[in-house]
């Protein structure tokens, strides 16, 4: 990696100072900012990061471009960068759904980020807090002051590394730390391979913008996360490893067009190689975590809404208690739809809230008995269709139980 002009004077255990430092103010100043001042507070915490690294260059007097290197890249770089973006969230993914099977009881931790920043916070000023600023602040802290007291280190694969765990550490997130190390140790061998800080501000700026588009579209459609948290987390593991097995293969292309001086064919193999591997292990859990369910019914077409008719119904007999598992999507042009599951007393024993666009994966402990499931519209939808599939399974092995 590039040396700086008096490296002598950044010191390595500094780093690891300096780390501690920051995760320090993080939870003390930042979390009494951002407790205190909602999404102010996150904007103010992030300058202090700004503040404070550009603070360590002074105090070092070393020249700013020298720690925070800023240089033009090219077209074909930066869609170099967007492909090892998807590579990273990919990877991401696969890491949250690893955490997922460790910590099982951390989900409610999503929740609470989730109803800290979609909660009354609009889309421009959540592009400004959460993806703008990160990608400056946190990456001149990051990639900036604390890599630049490791660049004395000649392997660059352990700088990465260790900054990959610093960064881990500090999102203060037990559940989030695989994804957010997995983010930072990407971030900073690209930082260490071509030392120009353009590359992981904007990889880290894309990263956030895609989180914040899909947090800010799914709090707008209801939220998921607990019926995520009820779905079995190695059958999500399956199901991120199958979604992003081709993962080594777009660090390989994005490589070979940021990097192409390092370039290696025979990573091309090695990728392959650790793909396949990513995608068994995907059809593996996948295969583990549905062993033993059982469809009951399964129900999809496109359904008019009336005065007469505001709902469309399905009755079950379940032969024995046991855990189901519901999925339902539909959508309808204006209104909102719902879907709800009463017994044969007509008692509702489960509601899933009106939506304009439903979406459903919940776990429910039903006894055995007769039930009724009702996918159900408001007025607005009355002489409006909604296109809508139901699925209803048991999980774990039992009887099949009839209509």
């Amino acid at each position: 990696m590039v040396k700086l002009s008096k490296q002598s004077e950044w010191k390595t255990w500094q780093a690891f100072a300096l780390e501690i430092l920051v995760c320090a103010l993080l939870f003390t100043a930042g979390g009494y900012m951002q407790y205190n001042w909602g999404m102010v507070g996150l904007v103010t915490t992030e300058f202090m990061f700004l503040a404070l690294a550009i603070g360590v260059a002074y105090f070092h007097k070393t020249p700013l471009k020298e720690v925070f290197p800023i240089k033009k890249i090219k077209l074909k770089e930066f869609f170099g960068v967007v492909i090892l973006t998807v590579a990273g969230l990919m990877l991401g993914m696969m890491g949250l759904g690893i955490s997922m099977i460790l910590l099982p009881n951390s989900m409610a931790e999503i929740q609470g980020l989730s109803d800290f920043m979609y909660n009354d916070t609009s889309y421009l000023f959540l592009l400004f807090s959460a993806v703008l600023l990160p990608a400056i602040c946190e990456e001149s802290i990051q990639r900036g002051a604390i890599l630049s007291h490791l660049r004395s280190i000649d392997n660059d694969i352990v700088i990465a590394l260790i900054m990959g765990v610093f960064f881990g550490l500090f999102h203060l997130s037990p559940l989030r730390f695989l994804t957010t190390a997995t983010l930072g140790t990407i971030l900073s061998y690209v930082m260490i391979r071509k030392n120009n800080m353009v590359f992981p501000m904007l990889m880290h700026g894309i990263n956030n913008f895609f989180s914040v588009s899909v947090g800010t579209l799914s709090s707008k459609a209801g939220s998921t996360t607990d019926s995520l948290a009820n779905i079995n987390p190695i059958q999500i593991l399956g199901s991120y490893c199958i979604l992003g097995f081709l993962a080594p293969i777009l660090f390989v292309l994005a490589f070979r067009i940021i990097d192409k001086e390092n370039y290696n064919k025979k990573n091309w193999l090695i990728a392959v190689v650790i793909s396949a591997v990513i995608f068994a292990v995907g059809i593996g859990c996948t295969v583990i975590a549905t062993a033993g369910s059982e469809q009951i019914f399964t129900q999809n077409g496109t359904f008019s809404f009336s005065a007469e008719k505001s709902a469309t119904d399905a009755e079950v007999e379940l032969k024995e208690d046991g855990t189901y598992l519901i999925t339902c999507i539909g959508t309808v042009r204006e209104g909102e739809i719902g879907v709800k599951i009463t017994d044969e007393n007509g008692k509702e024993v489960y509601n899933k809230s009106k939506e304009k666009t439903l979406f459903v994966n919940d776990m429910i402990g039903l006894e055995a008995g007769k039930y009724t499931f009702y996918l159900y519209g408001d007025e607005d939808t009355y002489g409006k269709d909604a296109t809508f599939n139901i699925t209803f399974m048991r999980q774990g092995k039992g009887k099949k139980s009839s209509k």
